[in-house]
């Protein structure tokens, strides 16, 4: 009985340029990056993941992205 993928263990994020002292109202160039991953390292494809600004009222697009086999949004 296949339920789909297991649940996600880890979610890591990554991005090419520190967001430190980015001026309010700037644009980040570099895309934030995901990895989400299974308990024993494996990655997870298919999953959705959700971006959204928490605080500083800046926007996230896409907000929401799902990954790809590499487990990579």
């Amino acid at each position: 009985d296949d339920n789909g993928p297991p649940p996600p263990s880890a979610v890591t994020a990554r991005t090419e340029t520190a967001f430190a002292g980015v001026a309010a109202g700037s644009q980040i160039i570099d895309p934030l990056v995901v990895r989400v991953t299974a308990a024993n390292g494996s990655p997870l494809g298919g999953i959705p993941v959700s971006f959204a600004a928490t605080q500083g009222g800046g926007t996230v697009s896409p907000a929401v992205d799902t990954t790809d086999n590499n487990g990579v949004a």
